[in-house]
């Protein structure tokens, strides 16, 4: 077994969301020398986390790119310093993910040269392996208990073991959203405008179903059961899985998706283009609630 997944941009899958009216209190910041519009943005890209750990993804130059390991279990109010730095030349705009010992990151974006897929020892901050990205690949990736799913070309993905080999190799056109992988499924996004949803089998990469859809796509695909959920600027689709017609719409929420859509056991929760969190049943796919002022405010 991997042990725990942190499969990419939203973290562990699935875990409980908990709503709060209270603000948080700030304590820190990483790193601690990042002072506003003036300087390279360092972190452009959320983190990853195995246990205690942190790991940061750093975009500031030559000599500061790379991926920090930091521990968030400190109690001290003040900034902590980086417990190690896996460096790289190119900077790392994608989210890392982790598996329980090992930690995966893409360095550059579309048009920098050698890139690379790296996987990293924890334990010991070593190189696992590492896989060569095409210049113009998107790079997304996903990690699941069973492997790993990359773009490493501009137009296939290849699905990947944790010792780096690869399983298989499918042609689908340029990603335009991280893929999702189920333990049966592994699902693409290409296009943005009228979108196409592509199916694979996880075993075999082999094609299952495709679907265009309407409008354009505002978040990544959840897949969750036997729905696949996909935020437009238009609605939440939810897409019925089951083996008689995969990637039949069974249900539409029209309200418009404006980003990333979180979840748990029985809810999704996504921010509207009205300014608010709206909080759907994963079973009726109703709204349940709908949290105002989901906006930064202002300063005084």
């Amino acid at each position: 077994s991997a042990g725990p997944i942190w499969s990419g941009p939203l973290g562990p899958n699935p875990e409980p969301i908990a709503f709060s009216d209270e603000g948080g209190v700030f304590q820190w910041q990483f790193p601690h020398d990042q002072r506003g519009v003036e300087d390279v943005t360092m972190v452009q890209a959320p983190i990853a986390a195995s246990g205690s750990l942190v790991f940061v993804p750093l975009a500031g130059g030559p000599s500061r790119n790379g991926v920090a390991a930091i521990d968030a279990g400190a109690s001290s109010e003040s900034s902590p310093s980086a417990l190690w730095v896996f460096k790289t030349m190119n900077s790392v705009l994608i989210s890392p993910a982790t598996t329980e010992n090992l930690m995966f990151f893409v360095d550059g974006q579309t048009g920098d040269e050698e890139r690379h897929l790296h996987c990293v020892k924890i334990e010991d901050q070593q190189r696992a392996w590492r896989m060569s990205v095409a210049n113009e690949a998107s790079g997304m990736f996903r990690v699941s208990p069973e492997g790993l799913v990359v773009q490493d070309q501009l137009d296939s993905v290849q699905f990947l073991s944790f010792d780096g080999q690869s399983l298989w190799q499918q042609n689908v056109g340029t990603l335009s959203h991280t893929p999702y992988l189920g333990r049966k499924h592994v699902c693409l996004v290409t296009g943005n405008e009228d979108a196409t949803i592509h199916l694979l089998a996880a075993n075999s990469g082999d094609p299952i179903a495709r679907r265009s859809v309407e409008g354009h796509i505002t978040a990544d695909p959840v897949l969750l059961s036997d729905r696949l959920f996909v935020g437009t600027d238009k609605a939440l689709i939810a897409l019925d899985m089951g083996d008689k017609d995969p990637l039949r719409i069974s249900r539409t929420v029209n309200t418009q998706v404006a980003g990333e859509i979180a979840f748990s056991e029985t809810h999704l929760a996504f921010a509207s283009g009205e300014r608010m969190i709206c909080v759907v049943d994963r079973k009726t796919h109703e709204i349940i609630a709908e949290l105002p002022n989901a906006k930064q405010k202002k300063k005084q």
